[in-house]
């Protein structure tokens, strides 16, 4: 685990080192608050089992980090969200144990730098994907606990703090990345491990890496087949990055990589789609 951070070009195709995270950490959400900052919350030490309450802020134009207000409780892998000036943190892990899953959803209100605790998630819940359309919060598969994984799905009404239960995903995932566009969201990658009673099973019957792209239709509450990434990954970064969902590090199956996924152009319709 390293603190280090970097910012990517995709119309230049490069990377450019930037000052490092104070508190380096593993499974922390991360979201654009929409006022030139970025925010971290929480997150895992694996080396000291240590999980964390921090919230660290990234300052994009000077380049600075600083410290909000911590979370209301200790947290790793809880999905996140912006809207209206407030950022939305549900569910998570409060220890490095599958079993310490949550449904809580604290607010955190960007302008006076203090906390709710809000509507409950359906389920407890940690370590899936999420994205955001309008004041929604779509939140999909992960951890309750051994064997993994569940394809729950929910939305949450930002706005109305009301929790709903969505279409489960076809295929059960942790560890995916989500990307939005023309309305839809792409569930791609994420990894199936310990997929039999917490003991690793053979890779045939339990892959820890996929290169599954479960595409969803809020409009219809249905999923369709995306273009497949061309590296099966889990435990990587991603998410959009213009018209691109991108998918960098993480793990293949066999080895942790550094290499960046070629992105797939995220300008498709369902039926549609087409990769850049």
């Amino acid at each position: 685990m390293r603190p280090e951070v970097y910012r990517y070009d995709p119309v230049a195709d490069s990377w450019t080192t930037r000052a490092p995270i104070p508190t380096a950490v593993q499974d922390a959400p991360v979201v654009y608050g929409n006022n030139g900052k970025l925010y971290v919350f929480g997150g895992l030490d694996s080396t000291t089992n240590v999980v964390y309450n921090l919230t660290q802020i990234y300052d994009i134009a000077t380049n600075t980090w600083s410290t909000g207000a911590p979370i209301p409780g200790l947290r790793f892998g809880s999905y996140v969200g912006f809207f209206n000036g407030k950022i939305y943190v549900a569910g998570g892990f409060t220890a490095n144990d599958i079993n310490t899953g949550t449904n809580t959803t604290f607010e955190y209100t960007i302008a006076t730098n203090t906390w709710a605790t809000k509507a409950t998630m359906p389920n407890v819940n940690a370590l899936g994907s999420y994205a955001v359309i309008g004041q929604f919060l779509y939140t999909f598969g992960g951890w309750r606990g051994n064997p993994c994984c569940d394809a729950d799905a929910f939305r949450y009404d930002m706005s109305g703090d009301v929790w709903t239960t969505n279409a489960p995903l076809p295929t059960a995932v942790e560890a995916s990345a989500a990307a939005v566009s023309g309305g839809n969201i792409m569930i791609y990658g994420g990894g199936q491990p310990f997929a039999v009673g917490g003991v690793s099973t053979s890779k045939i019957l339990s892959p820890d890496a996929l290169t599954i792209n479960q595409v969803y239709n809020p409009g219809t509450n249905t999923y369709s087949s995306g273009p497949a990434l061309n590296q099966a990954r889990t435990r990587f970064g991603g998410g959009n990055v213009g018209t691109y969902a991108i998918a960098v590090a993480g793990y293949t199956g066999s080895a942790v990589t550094a290499t960046p996924v070629v992105p797939v152009e995220t300008m498709f319709t369902p039926g549609a789609l087409t990769e850049g």
